[in-house]
C-alpha cells in the first residue's frame, strides 16, 4: 500500500495493488476552487473521469456538485466506506466509485 499527500495539504491518494488488480481511493478533505475541473484515474486501458465544481455558498462555506462522466458501477465495498466530512460526503463518494471503476473485476 502506498499514500501520497500533496505538499499543499488537502490531497490524499492511497492506492493497494496486488496480482489480479489495484485499487485507489483519492480524499478532497481541504476542499477548496483549486481543486475543482478534471479527475482522472488510468489503469492500464481503463479509465474514469469526473468533473469536479467547486461553488461557494451564501455562508461562504464551500459546496461541492460533481457530475460523473462515465457510467458509475457501484458496488458494496464501496458504498460501506464511512465517510467523515458531512457535507462533502457526496463528493467523496462519487470520487471513489469513480476511482473504483479502474480497479479490475
Amino acid at each position: 500500500m502506498s499514500i501520497v499527500q500533496s505538499p499543499e495539504g488537502g490531497v490524499s491518494l492511497e492506492s493497494e495493488r496486488w496480482a489480479g488488480g489495484a485499487r485507489s481511493r483519492l480524499t478532497l478533505g481541504a476542499l477548496n476552487r483549486r481543486h475543482a475541473g478534471r479527475w482522472r484515474c488510468v489503469v492500464g486501458a481503463r479509465s474514469a473521469t469526473i468533473s469536479l465544481h467547486v461553488l461557494p455558498t451564501a455562508d461562504s462555506d464551500m459546496e461541492a456538485m460533481q457530475r460523473d462522466q462515465a457510467v458509475a458501477r457501484v458496488s458494496s465495498d464501496a458504498r460501506s466506506l464511512p465517510l467523515q466530512l458531512h457535507p462533502l460526503r457526496p463528493l467523496l463518494l462519487a470520487l471513489l466509485l469513480a476511482l473504483h471503476l479502474c480497479a479490475p473485476t
